[in-house]
């Protein structure tokens, strides 16, 4: 037992001792790692197991030889000869030589068999980090691989030990090499069934096998997991292959391994993340960018500032520090719910630094935001005139958040900003830069979850961009990048599910998935060329390269965007937005889409957040116009005479057939108008030319910052619902964060019918089946739910009529509505009927009735009547 705060010390097998945590009354350490995993972790490295002794008391038992494990005959055992200096808990074996104990199916069967662990489930390099007492208990690792199992399988398999407070290099290998023999040469298991003889049998035991069949004579094997049945009348033991050789003193023994440590110079180990040149406004390091246009214009070239990693200075002690600080939830502005990761690095007088010291964690309070951290047990050796304190969200990226400080065994953080540079890195060699184009640009999320994430503001083609990445970029999960499985216009479905799910404070981008090659270079800054693609945004990535060529990783990269002829990714526009270019298209149902909306430079267009979009119109749902023009007009006349009085207010559109007038003043039935205006001619009209005065409807639609210029803008749409009317005319404009730019135009008088109609969708059928006949009420009378405008009209029959035909009257309330003819037709012959077009009908409205009459048909002998008629009103 040990009162709080206290060092537990511990011995393995060999008398070495074994550091172990210091354990705080609360248990604070507990909220990363469990106390299992700290037991086991202990138990790894001193060679422990846990079990119950005859009992039932939980014993700690020491893993080893036979002879150091069981040196005398365990109770219950059948063993009469000793095995390698000790003895088996139990011998198992087929009969040969005696004994057998492993019991057999109703086949006849032994139960048993015999197996081996998957390649992949066999690792064949195993990596550990501790502190190493012979060099002041400073950060140190090592990697053990067994070359031949990686020669033979053409792979390594890499695994990281749980052992912790392994003290040394020796010890460290010795746990090491253990955990490769019994991964690589102990990869042969037992599984087999045995009544009551095993009850004195406990996991960590060994017993002994012999098996002719197998070529197994008293080998050893340590039992792995034991599933008694009720009463323990039988018994399922699993054991490994046990050998004594596994259990050496000299980790170096095995010609086999190979072993790596962090070495005290050179440059061959991973090099910490790259560091950016400058720190932007939300705390995050970024590159520094600028470009030149090539003298072809046909690339441009980007020159990219980072910070050069500076070297540790031989002879420059590493100072120590306590790994545990000290954390205060008032006077200071740390977040709450968050770990912060501490180094610090010793100065001489010279300017030279030192390496890094020890990693320390602070996990901060979750009910608060005031939190301050206190580093204690500095310790630095003579001749350090002050120092250096680093601090980042992981152990890799740290950024100095203080520097020359005067000597002393406290530090405090209150809440310091993050400064350049990072800490120095003694693998640092040269940096690397890749980029890649970016598809979708930062978005806010509204859509999120586990597997997803989207916003209502994305509008995309479904599928576009499958098989691309998309990345958060900033707010809750940024860094995160995954495989784009699917998508529609506003959700994007992951391959697989995000580690950290986003939230409403989360941005995100849609990039290609592959990195394209920049450049490298050992000092900043790095230049290369991109495609002149003004008004596209790139991401750049930066990494650190050792000597031998590996990097510090893509997860951890620093990655800047930047929009290629405008500036970074938090760049601003210098003016408002210029004209935009769009389109206007009627998709029927009720919708008209605004698409292909791009400008004739993309200046100032890289803040839009929204666009107004204005759209001029008739409603069809209103009677047939019989508003007019009461008296001719040339092209210049800018005084028109109507039939009656314009109701429309001053500013008001007027459609006069495909020419767009604006009410200036109006008197009477005489109105003073602008001709010609929304980009319409202005034309000469007769007399009794229709008027149709249009209502206007404004919608806003908003646009992710960036979003002009990506490749995104080039699928981009936007539907509308607006049932039942004709569109002439529309305005749009850009508002960025200078303001409201200019306003684009667009005219649709010239369209069919004089402009787009959107109608509502849907049909109505009217059906009479059998030969047909003159009959008033051919069909029973249809009753209209709502009001809808027409689309058109037409007749269709199964047969045709011959030598006549087929006259048709549709009756609105009673009243003849339109009439079809369905013309006579050879046998043998088809033809195409034109359909009634239904701009020029009477809407039809809620509760109106629908009826047919059959006008006319062949009546003679060498006529046919037709038959199966269908009458079928679009809407």
């Amino acid at each position: 037992a040990a009162c709080c705060g206290e060092l537990i010390g511990m011995s393995d097998l060999h008398g070495n001792s074994v550091q172990t945590p210091r354990f705080q009354c609360n248990l604070s350490l507990t909220r990363r790692r469990s106390v299992a995993d700290w037991i086991r972790g202990v138990r790894q490295a001193a060679r422990l197991f846990l079990a119950y002794d005859a009992e039932g008391k939980l014993q700690v038992r020491m893993e080893g030889t036979l002879a150091i494990q069981q040196p005398a005959l365990p109770a219950g055992s059948n063993s009469v000869t000793a095995l390698f200096g000790g003895w088996p808990g139990y011998e198992f074996g087929d009969g040969s030589a005696g004994p057998s104990g492993v019991l057999t199916r109703e086949s006849g069967e032994p139960a048993m068999r015999m197996f081996c662990r998957a390649t992949s489930d066999v690792p064949n390099r195993s990596t550990i980090e501790f502190q190493d007492q012979f060099n002041d208990f400073q950060q140190d690792s090592l990697s053990l691989v067994d070359t031949d199992d990686a020669e033979q399988n053409r792979q390594e398999i890499t695994v990281a030990s749980t052992a912790l407070g392994v003290p040394n290099f020796h010890q460290a290998a010795r746990v090491l090499r253990l955990q490769l023999d019994k991964s690589i040469r102990g990869n042969l298991y037992l599984e087999f069934e045995t009544s009551v003889k095993g009850v004195t049998l406990r996991p960590g035991d060994i017993i002994a096998m012999t098996w002719v069949r197998e070529s197994l004579d008293r080998t050893p094997f340590r039992i792995t997991s034991i599933r008694p049945s009720l009463n323990h009348w039988t018994s399922v033991i699993e054991a490994q292959l046990h050998s004594d050789d596994w259990y050496s003193d000299d980790p170096g023994s095995s010609t086999s391994a190979r072993v790596s440590r962090r070495a005290a110079s050179g440059n061959v180990g991973v090099p910490r993340p790259l560091v950016g040149a400058e720190i932007d406004s939300q705390g995050l390091q970024q590159f520094s960018v600028s470009e030149e246009q090539t003298e072809d214009g046909g690339a441009i070239v980007l020159q990219v500032g980072f910070t050069t990693p500076t070297q540790p200075q031989p002879g420059v002690d590493i100072p120590l520090v306590a790994i545990s600080p000290q954390i205060a939830t008032t006077g200071g502005t740390l977040l709450g719910s968050r770990s912060f990761y501490y180094s610090v690095t010793a100065l001489r007088a010279a300017g030279e630094e030192s390496d890094l010291s020890l990693v320390a964690r602070a996990d901060t309070a979750s009910v608060t935001e005031t939190n301050r951290v206190t580093l204690t047990g500095l310790s630095f050796s003579g001749g350090t005139t002050g120092f250096n304190v680093y601090r980042g969200d992981n152990p890799q990226e740290l950024l100095r958040i203080a520097g020359e400080v005067p000597v002393a065994n406290t530090f405090i953080d209150s809440g310091l900003g993050a400064l350049l540079p990072g800490p120095p890195d003694i693998n640092y060699d040269y940096a690397l830069f890749d980029w890649r184009l970016e598809l979708v640009p930062e978005t806010l999320a509204t859509i999120f979850n586990s597997s997803s994430i989207g916003a209502s503001t994305l509008n995309l083609l479904a599928g576009e961009f499958n098989g691309m990445v998309v990345r958060i970029s900033s707010g809750l999960g940024a860094g995160q990048e995954r495989v784009v499985g699917s998508h529609d216009s506003s959700t994007i479905l992951l391959e697989r599910p995000w580690s950290l799910v986003p939230d409403g404070t989360s941005k995100f981008i849609v990039a290609e998935s592959g990195w394209k090659p920049g450049a490298s270079g050992m000092t900043s800054p790095i230049r290369f060329q991109v495609p002149g693609r003004p008004g596209a945004t790139i991401e750049i990535m930066g990494r650190a390269v050792n000597a031998v060529g590996r990097d510090s990783g893509r997860d951890l990269a620093p990655i800047t965007r930047w929009q290629l002829g405008g500036g970074s990714g938090s760049g601003i526009d210098i003016d408002v937005p210029p004209a935009p270019l769009f389109g206007i298209q009627a998709l029927g149902q009720g919708t008209v889409e605004l698409a292909g909306v791009a400008f004739a430079t993309l200046e100032n267009t890289r803040s839009v957040l929204a666009g107004t979009l204005t759209l001029h119109y008739w409603s069809e749902l209103s009677a047939p116009q019989a508003l007019s023009l009461a008296s001719g007009v040339d092209d210049t006349t800018e005084e028109i005479t109507t039939s009656a009085p314009l109701t429309g207010a001053v500013g008001t559109l007027v459609q006069v057939g495909s020419e767009l007038v604006q009410i200036v003043e109006v008197n009477g039935v005489t109105a003073t108008v602008v001709r010609g205006v929304q980009n319409s001619a202005a034309v000469a009209h007769d007399p009794g030319v229709s008027l149709f005065p249009l209502e206007q409807k404004s919608f806003v639609v908003p646009f992710s910052r960036g979003f002009f210029g990506s490749p995104a803008s080039g699928s981009f749409s936007f539907p509308i619902f607006l049932p039942d009317v004709r569109v002439s005319a529309a305005d749009l404009f850009m508002t960025n964060a200078r303001g409201n730019g200019e306003t684009g135009k667009a005219s649709f008088t010239g369209f069919l019918n004089g402009g787009l109609r959107t109608l509502s969708g849907g049909q109505i059928s009217i059906q009479v089946e059998g030969h047909l006949a003159i009959q008033t009420g051919a069909a029973p009378e249809l009753v209209i739910e709502e009001g809808h405008s027409v689309r058109d009209i037409f007749a269709t029959v199964r047969q045709a009529p011959v030598g006549a035909d087929i006259e048709l009257r549709l009756n609105l309330n009673g009243v003849e509505y339109c009439s079809l003819v369905i013309p006579a037709t050879p046998p043998g012959t088809t033809i195409t009927l034109d359909p009634v077009n239904g701009f020029n009908l009477r809407p039809l409205e809620a509760m109106d009735r629908l009826s047919l009459d059959i006008v006319s048909v062949g009546q003679t002998t060498t006529t046919a009547p037709g038959r199966d008629l269908t009458v079928t009103i679009r809407l």
